[in-house]
């Protein structure tokens, strides 16, 4: 299992598509794999693009 997820991790960041999709050496900063007993027919994935990438600003303009 350890092995699976540094091979995701080195392959997706291998991709350059970087934060946001700007480009980059850094895609992903971690791949988790959890391992559950399912059935065959249900296999649970979760994404969470852009999690720590997406920066908000708020300023207010005072005409100064």
């Amino acid at each position: 299992m350890e092995a699976l997820r540094i091979e995701l991790y080195d392959k997706v960041n291998a991709l350059g598509i970087g934060a946001q999709g700007l480009g980059g050496m850094t895609t992903v900063l971690d791949v988790k794999i959890l391992d559950y007993p399912t059935h065959a027919a249900s296999l649970p994935v979760a994404l969470i693009p852009n999690c720590a990438a997406t920066r908000h600003i708020h300023f207010t303009l005072d005409g100064s």
